[in-house]
């Protein structure tokens, strides 16, 4: 709805806010921000991801907050404490989901 808010970011050589945090009343400037999104090599870096989710979802004053990761089955770096911050994001009532595309091995 437009009262609701969301944001995209991308991970590759570093993160980059590709629609930044916003309410979604303009929905058409929304997608062609996230149709900006580019591959461009590197790994998902999946730590330092989460972090910069967290940083932004805490300053967030909506009632639901919620991360969806989009990830590589194959190429996810930097996984190390990541699940920490899965954790302390859940005790501040941020639900987070994780999507692996692919079936590599960083699948499970």
């Amino acid at each position: 709805s437009p009262n609701d808010r969301a944001g995209v970011a991308a991970s590759s050589d570093g993160i980059v806010w590709v629609a930044p945090m916003q309410k979604l009343t303009n929905r058409a400037g929304i997608i062609a921000q996230i149709r900006r999104l580019d591959i461009n090599g590197g790994g998902i870096y999946i730590q330092p991801s989460m972090q910069k989710a967290e940083e932004t979802l805490n300053r967030e004053a909506s009632k639901v907050r919620h991360l969806i990761l989009l990830a590589d089955g194959s190429d996810s770096t930097m996984q190390d404490g990541a699940l920490m911050i899965a954790l302390r994001m859940f005790s501040n009532k941020i639900t987070t989901s994780v999507v692996a595309i692919g079936d590599g091995s960083d699948v499970p």
